[in-house]
């Protein structure tokens, strides 16, 4: 299967560029959580986000995935500024063009795991083509949740929970896929299988893929490892690793 994503990667250098990005949160002290950050990743690749706790990492996570907006600097994304984009084009840019995958999956406890999954989709108002239900049965398939589609979600276990949420992050097929501590919730085998399974849909769909983990998680292969700390990038680590 040939990707979007991959016919995409030809054509731009970078996938995200964040350009001197600061964002202060106003309060009786205003709290700086990033100073002037400066990052690029190039499409296709799988990323990695290290720091400790309250150092700013999820909050990147945040200003690229259109939750939140910088004080200060720009940020691009597939070669458009997310900073211009008003009310309409920005949910449209987070239904589309963002996969979020959260610490807990925020699946809808009444819905079925096809019903959660396709939640996205039926937001867009995308018809749904012989080709969306072909690519629909290969993410269930690859993913390892193709038995459970009609099942309720509180009848899952929280690893195959967490997997429901990556689907749904992947179904409209987007551009990047933020995943903020995906396994933070699961033990270190549930999570070691989550990371795999991340890897494997980076190589399949050539989606460009930033994840926060720890330290002790980077069993994997990545691209790029960023470490924040207090706000600040400490360090960017490049591999020569082809994903």
């Amino acid at each position: 299967m040939i990707s979007q994503h991959q016919i995409k990667s030809e054509q731009i250098d970078k996938m995200i560029v964040i350009d001197h990005v600061t964002k202060v949160y106003d309060g009786v002290v205003p709290c700086r959580a990033l100073d002037d950050i400066s990052i690029s990743i190039a499409p296709g690749t799988l990323n990695i986000i290290v720091g400790p706790s309250g150092s700013g990492k999820t909050t990147l996570l945040n200003l690229i995935g259109g939750l939140d907006k910088p004080t200060e600097g720009k940020i691009q994304v597939n070669g458009k500024s997310i900073d211009s984009l008003n009310s309409r084009e920005m949910a449209k840019y987070r239904n589309q063009d963002v996969g979020f995958i959260f610490q807990s999956h925020h699946l809808l406890p009444e819905f079925t795991v096809r019903e959660n999954i396709l939640l996205p989709y039926r937001i867009s108002r995308k018809e749904t083509t012989p080709e969306f239900w072909e690519y629909y049965k290969f993410l269930i398939t690859t993913i390892g949740i193709d038995e459970y589609q009609h099942s309720k979600i509180f009848e899952l276990s929280g690893g195959q929970q967490q997997r429901v949420a990556i689907a749904r992050a992947l179904i409209n097929r987007p551009n990047i896929v933020l995943a903020d501590e995906p396994g933070s919730n699961l033990d270190t085998k549930l999570t070691r299988s989550i990371f795999d399974l991340l890897v494997d849909l980076n190589q399949k769909l050539g989606c460009t893929i930033l994840l926060i983990t720890h330290k002790d998680n980077l069993h994997i292969k990545y691209s790029k490892l960023f470490e924040i700390q207090d706000g600040v990038l400490l360090s960017e680590i490049e591999t020569e690793v082809v994903l």
